[in-house]
């Protein structure tokens, strides 16, 4: 386990940020959305019963969060649901609407269907946040001290699928007096260093080599760098074709999934344009089955060259119609 260590100790708090004192970083096999599940069940509060939680979430019957939420808590308040919004935007500071009781505040760092993304750190007078970076985490530099907790999925920018982070604030836990599953309790995690049960040894070697790549490359901030220029060009591209337009106010435009459509006017060519990309070599530039149109994801793996190719092609397309 010399190599789980150096992985964990060394690397994943020095390539996320600064070093933030009180935090501790989990490596777990639970799925992303199991540890958001966990932050009911271990109840990451200041020692009160939680009252009310808010989220930045569809309200779409669907939305796995959403029933979560029902679920297991009796109240919550959404902020900026889809029925209203269509995630076409990120809410400014103004347009939270926090309560001033809730217990934390929950934000999708980065939404992968909708192609937005949070470029700011809101303000909620001291209700902690709790922020799923699952496609966004090691995208840029991240000021940990801000949060309550950070959780992300491995499978985007860190390792194979299999193996999940947490970065929780330690004075959050054990404030409860209810018993918590013992796989379901933060604090069993970290009494066990990340080894309660036998971990996924494999995608956890993956995320060492994956960290030693990205400190050799000058680390996140070459990786945000990179990630900058790939999405700047091929937004340029999407404003300039014809036959293409975003789907996100310029200013909250993810950059690790860039989404566009047709214009009005084109629409029908979406399944000849999906077809044509397939066969230049483009592979998954569908968008979610639930939205439609395109959706290239630029993750910090992805070199520039193919970002160019799908420019390329775009521009081809554009010239035969």
């Amino acid at each position: 386990m010399k190599i789980r260590a150096y992985a964990k100790i060394n690397l994943a708090l020095d390539v996320v940020s600064k070093r933030a004192d009180g935090y501790h970083e989990l490596d777990m096999i639970m799925a992303p959305i199991t540890l958001h599940d966990l932050i009911y069940i271990d109840r990451i509060e200041k020692g009160i019963e939680i009252t009310s939680n808010n989220y930045r979430m569809p309200t779409d019957e669907r939305n796995i969060m959403y029933q979560v939420a029902k679920i297991l808590i009796d109240r919550y308040h959404i902020q900026f649901g889809v029925k209203i919004h269509i995630f076409k935007h990120i809410p400014t500071q103004d347009e939270l609407d926090l309560s001033k009781d809730a217990s934390y505040l929950h934000i999708c760092a980065n939404n992968t269907i909708y192609g937005t993304e949070w470029k700011y750190v809101p303000e909620t007078n001291g209700v902690p946040i709790i922020a799923d970076m699952s496609s966004n985490i090691l995208s840029k530099p991240v000021d940990v001290s801000k949060y309550g907790m950070i959780y992300a999925g491995a499978q985007k920018n860190l390792a194979p699928a299999g193996v999940t982070l947490a970065i929780v604030r330690v004075d959050a836990l054990g404030h409860v007096d209810r018993p918590i599953p013992t796989m379901l309790n933060y604090a069993t995690h970290i009494k066990k260093d990340s080894m309660f049960n036998t971990p996924p040894v494999l995608p956890i070697y993956a995320a060492l080599q994956t960290l030693k790549w990205y400190k050799e490359q000058g680390g996140i901030a070459a990786m945000e760098k990179k990630d900058l220029e790939n999405a700047a060009i091929l937004y340029d591209e999407i404003d300039r074709n014809k036959l293409f337009r975003g789907t996100v106010a310029e200013e909250d435009r993810s950059i690790m999934n860039v989404c566009f459509v047709m214009n009005d006017e084109y629409k029908e060519l979406e399944d000849e344009f999906s077809k044509y990309a397939t066969a230049a070599g483009m592979v998954g530039i569908k968008g979610h089955r639930s939205v439609g149109g395109f959706r290239a994801s630029l993750y910090n793996g992805l070199e520039m060259e193919s970002v160019q190719a799908l420019i390329k092609a775009m521009q081809d397309f554009e010239k035969k119609h």
